[in-house]
């Protein structure tokens, strides 16, 4: 947990001031080891509840949303029986949820981006375009999809996902 939060704050030189937020206790607690660990000052650790609210006009916030992990059914072999069925449905009513939240705490000018381990269009190109319909002042910067790749030799493996980095205007 918390892999993208220490990418980004190490890249920054433990310069940038990281509030890294989870549902779950468990995981911010390991988010927070992580950071210490690694000596980063800069990451501020937060459970989220549902009546808790991150404040603040920050630069950037990226969203890694939960989803189905389609992308990475190689390392996420029970994903599978959960795909049989097709994407949950309340996984993307979650995810816009989850955008909207973190776009809101975006100053004007700033970057928002939105992140899965999923390759399916409804948790990924759909969600984007639902926060671009309802969400005005906010403009499509560049999206990428990864489809997973196998191969003979380990090196050769890549996981799937999408990512989309939105600006607010």
């Amino acid at each position: 947990p918390g892999g993208r939060s220490m990418s980004v704050a190490t890249a920054s030189g433990d310069q940038a001031t990281i509030v890294a937020c989870d549902v779950s206790a468990d995981r911010v607690r390991r988010i927070q080891e992580n950071a210490e660990r690694l000596g980063l000052s800069g990451v501020r650790c937060v459970t989220l509840g549902e009546n808790t609210a991150v404040e603040g006009e920050f630069d950037a916030a990226l969203v890694d949303a939960p989803c189905s992990n389609s992308g990475v059914l190689a390392r996420r072999p029970e994903a599978r029986l959960r795909l049989l069925r097709g994407v949950d449905a309340s996984l993307p009513a979650l995810q816009l949820r989850l955008l909207r939240d973190a776009a809101a705490v975006v100053r004007p000018g700033g970057r928002l981006v939105y992140s899965t381990c999923s390759i399916e269009e409804a948790e990924n190109e759909s969600v984007v375009q639902a926060f671009l319909r309802e969400t005005p002042g906010w403009r499509l910067e560049e999206q990428r999809l990864t489809l997973p790749r196998w191969g003979a030799r380990l090196s050769d493996w890549r996981d799937g996902g999408f990512w989309a980095r939105l600006r607010r205007t």
